[in-house]
């Protein structure tokens, strides 16, 4: 069920990323809020430390790195 949900999630984003090179915030809310209930401890962990490592990317690399790729890395 998690894999389906990524796989609609991730195609709807790809092709506003390619049609409008704009990915929306509340496409992104929208997929963690539908599969939040899904998520177990583990998964959240991964989650947070995949979240900080682009985040200190982004604060590294000085926006070379946009922030909505740092959202996106939620999912």
């Amino acid at each position: 069920m998690v894999a389906i949900h990524f796989l609609l999630f991730s195609f709807v984003i790809s092709i506003l990323d390619i049609r409008d090179h704009r990915i929306r915030k509340w496409h992104v809310y929208l997929g963690l809020l539908t599969l939040a209930p899904l998520y177990e401890v583990n998964t959240l962990i991964a989650i947070a430390i995949n979240y900080f490592l682009y985040a200190v990317i982004f604060i590294i690399s000085r926006k070379s790195l946009g922030f909505g790729d740092v959202r996106l890395s939620l999912l």
